[in-house]
């Protein structure tokens, strides 16, 4: 086991919220990323080329974890890159803060739903705060754990994200993992451009550290919920 991704690949589930999320808009440039307590989704967008990224981070203890075993064999750390901010604080008071402004991309690559303190980031409440920080074109991008909890669960996320988004949909990334997607965009969440952000260079990069090709992401089953 090696934190180095080019030694042990990096788990494909940590990446792909970032990857999917950042590809999935025509234009980021400022990303919100709430929970990701192993600090992947950050390192994964801060090797996108966007103006701002904006981390909420549930504890400063789990955040030394992350500086120390996923950041520090970047050129640049994450947490010293000019472009990252770090909150601590709950995601939905951080949500609640006018002065954020609006992101093109929020991520959230929080707990499993099989832990109670997870519930709270599958609620209307949740999902609308969200969407009040979000642009008009903006890309909500959830993982979604769950192990043996048959599929109510999933489908009680996705009717409750229907209820604040105009497009949903879902996209099966490896066992027991989903990634909930939604957006407001006229042109629905499928982009005819996805695939070729897909191919960019720096993508590409990063995919490979998950030991996949960006084909493999581009055939991720997906269903658009409506």
């Amino acid at each position: 086991v090696s934190t180095d991704t080019s030694v042990s690949p990096q788990p494909a589930e940590e990446i792909l919220p970032a990857i999917i999320g950042l590809a999935s808009h025509a234009q980021p440039s400022r990303v919100l990323v709430l929970g990701d307590d192993t600090g992947v989704c950050l390192r994964t967008c801060s090797r996108f080329p966007v103006q701002e990224i904006v981390a909420v981070r549930s504890d400063r203890r789990i955040t030394d974890l992350a500086r120390r075993f996923t950041w520090s064999g970047q050129q640049l750390p994450s947490d010293e890159d000019e472009r990252v901010h770090l909150l601590h604080e709950p995601s939905m008071i951080a949500l609640s803060r006018r002065e954020l402004k609006k992101f093109d991309v929020v991520i959230v690559a929080g707990e499993s739903l099989a832990l109670p303190s997870a519930a709270n980031l599958y609620s209307t409440e949740f999902y609308q705060a969200a969407h009040s920080r979000m642009t008009s074109t903006g890309v909500f991008c959830q993982r979604f754990r769950q192990t043996n909890l048959g599929p109510d669960s999933i489908k009680a996320a996705v009717a409750t994200m229907m209820t604040v988004f105009t497009n949903v949909g879902v996209i099966q990334t490896v066992a027991g993992e989903m990634l909930l997607v939604a957006s407001d965009a006229e042109g629905g969440l499928i982009d005819p451009e996805l695939l070729s952000r897909l191919q960019r260079e720096h993508v590409r990069q990063e995919i490979a550290t998950a030991g996949w090709d960006w084909a493999q992401v581009a055939l991720l089953p997906f269903l658009d919920a409506g």
